[in-house]
């Protein structure tokens, strides 16, 4: 199976993604693309597959339970991300999944793609 790795917004689900990835037998690492400002931090890891979890603002709120969680870093990490989503195999939206139908769903794409 292909070496992963995983980018995404703080509170988008990279760890614990990566985390039923691995339990799966997947060669999988999370990347904190978002907030280095070195533009493909992530391709330092050598990925086969690059999968980039989406997630809105409202959710990142909900998630750190932090209604006034700055827009400012999203509007940053978007900035930081651009690269990575551009040039991602797979971009999954974790706001509205819930981590086993995320995780699904890259396995389903990395069986389809391998």
């Amino acid at each position: 199976m292909s070496r992963v790795v995983v980018v995404g917004y703080c509170a988008s689900g990279k760890s614990s993604v990566v985390a039923a990835l691995q339990k799966q037998g997947v060669d999988a690492e999370a990347v904190a693309q978002e907030h280095s400002v070195i533009r493909e931090l992530w391709n330092h890891y050598r990925p086969e597959k690059l999968i980039f979890l989406d997630v809105t603002l409202e959710q990142i709120r909900a998630r750190r339970r932090n209604p006034a969680w700055p827009d400012w870093i999203y509007d940053l990490q978007t900035e930081r991300l651009n690269g990575a989503r551009e040039r991602a195999d797979l971009v999954v939206n974790t706001a509205e999944l819930d981590l086993d139908s995320v995780v699904q769903r890259v396995l389903n794409y990395l069986e389809a793609n391998d």
